[in-house]
C-alpha cells in the first residue's frame, strides 16, 4: 500500500532516522529513502541518501556517492538546488580537508619536518591558498568571457529581430505602395471609361443632331421644287 505514496515512504524512513516510536535504525531508514528514490524519484529522499553518505549513517561513508545522490536531488526538483548547492560546497570542503589530512599525514610518516623544517606546512597552506586563489581568478575570467559571449549573442539576436521587423515593416510598406498604385491604375481605367462614355454619348448625341436637321431640309427641299416649279409654268405661258 505504501509503495505508491512518496510522503508515507518519507515519513517512514524518518520514523526510523529520528527514532518517532521505535528505535533509531539508520539501515531501516536507509532503506525506505532508497525505495522512495528509485520508485517515486523522490528528491527528497535522494537529499537524505547523499546526507547518510556523506556523515557514513547506516550505509559506508562515501563522499562520491554523497555528491551523486545530491546532483541527482538537484536535477530532480527545482526547489532542491538550493540546499543541495549548500550541502555540495560542504561535502567539497569536507573532502579536500580530508585529502589534505591524509596528505599531512603521510608526510609526518615520511618525516619531511626535519627536511623542510617545522614550518614547511604553512608554506605549503600558502602555496594551496595562492593556487586555489589562482584558481578562482581563472574561473571568473571565463565566467566573464561566457557572459559577455551571452552578451554578445543576446545583442545579435536582438539586432536579427530588429532586422527582421524592418524587413517585414518594409514589404508592409510596398505591399501598401503597390495596393494604392493598383488602385490608381483601377481609378484611372475608370475615368478612361466614363470619359469614352461621354464622348461616345456626345457623338451619338451629334448624329442624331445631323440626322434631325438633315430630316429638315428634305421636309424644305420639296416645297423649293414645287415653287420652282410654277414659276417655270408661268414663264412658258407668258411666252
Amino acid at each position: 500500500m505504501l509503495l505508491g505514496y512518496t510522503t508515507a515512504r518519507l515519513k517512514l524512513g524518518d520514523y526510523y532516522y529520528y527514532g518517532h516510536g521505535t528505535d533509531v535504525d539508520y539501515e531501516t531508514a536507509a532503506l525506505h529513502y532508497r525505495l522512495a528514490s528509485e520508485q517515486q524519484h523522490s528528491s527528497q529522499a535522494m537529499f537524505n541518501l547523499g546526507y547518510m553518505h556523506e556523515h557514513g549513517l547506516g550505509m559506508k561513508k562515501d563522499f562520491h556517492l554523497a555528491k551523486r545522490f545530491y546532483d541527482m536531488a538537484a536535477e530532480s526538483s527545482i526547489d532542491a538546488q538550493a540546499p543541495t548547492s549548500l550541502a555540495l560546497a560542504n561535502l567539497g570542503m569536507k573532502f579536500w580537508l580530508d585529502v589534505c589530512s591524509e596528505y599531512l599525514e603521510m608526510v609526518h610518516k615520511l618525516g619531511l619536518d626535519s627536511l623542510l623544517g617545522k614550518d614547511w606546512d604553512l608554506y605549503l597552506m600558502a602555496f594551496v591558498a595562492g593556487l586555489l586563489g589562482l584558481l578562482v581568478l581563472i574561473y571568473r575570467a571565463r565566467q566573464q568571457q561566457e557572459l559577455e559571449r551571452s552578451q554578445r549573442r543576446q545583442r545579435q539576436q536582438e539586432l536579427e529581430l530588429q532586422r527582421q521587423r524592418e524587413e517585414q515593416q518594409q514589404a508592409e510598406e510596398q505591399q501598401a505602395e503597390e495596393q494604392r498604385a493598383e488602385e490608381q491604375a483601377q481609378q484611372q481605367e475608370l475615368e478612361l471609361q466614363r470619359q469614352r462614355e461621354e464622348q461616345q454619348q456626345a457623338e451619338e448625341q451629334q448624329a442624331e443632331e445631323q440626322r434631325a436637321e438633315e430630316q429638315a431640309q428634305q421636309q424644305q427641299f420639296p416645297e423649293t421644287s414645287n415653287q420652282t416649279g410654277e414659276e417655270a409654268e408661268l414663264q412658258d405661258q407668258q411666252q
